[in-house]
């Protein structure tokens, strides 16, 4: 079963909501997570709801290297978020970053690349979807 993502994902420091980075995502839009009490804080947008957190991109040579994902902290039916890039969670435990699409077969669903277009997953079982809200160039 897929782990459920809630870190303590906003702190205040100095009166700035900072977000916490609670993993990386690699050139194939997975995402790994960081042990407990190992995360960085970034500044995260002003706009975006109490817990959410971030995701840093980690793929040298790429020109989206070191950008930081910034991600919703509520963990949805992913049939609300067609369309959108979304941190996706599998039924297998996985964590991807795509674009969610209905899948081929009844209640599954495609994963699209954000970066290519490329198809990551096809008829891929999902548990559920936090849409991101904002991504931050290094």
């Amino acid at each position: 079963f897929p782990v459920t993502i809630r870190p303590k994902a906003t702190v205040k420091a100095h009166g700035i909501e900072l977000s916490v980075v609670i993993g990386h995502v690699d050139s194939n839009e997975v995402v790994t997570l960081f042990p407990r009490r190992t995360h960085d804080k970034v500044v995260g947008p002003a706009d975006c709801p109490e817990g959410t957190y971030a995701l840093q991109k980690r793929s040298p040579n790429h020109p989206h290297d070191g950008w930081m994902v910034f991600v919703s902290p509520a963990e949805e039916d992913p049939r609300a978020h067609l369309g959108q890039m979304c941190c996706v969670a599998l039924e297998n435990g996985e964590h991807v970053i795509a674009f969610i699409a209905s899948g081929y077969r009844t209640g599954t669903f495609n994963l699209i690349n954000g970066a290519d277009g490329s198809v990551l997953r096809t008829d891929a079982m999902v548990a559920w979807a936090s849409r991101v809200l904002w991504i931050k160039p290094t």
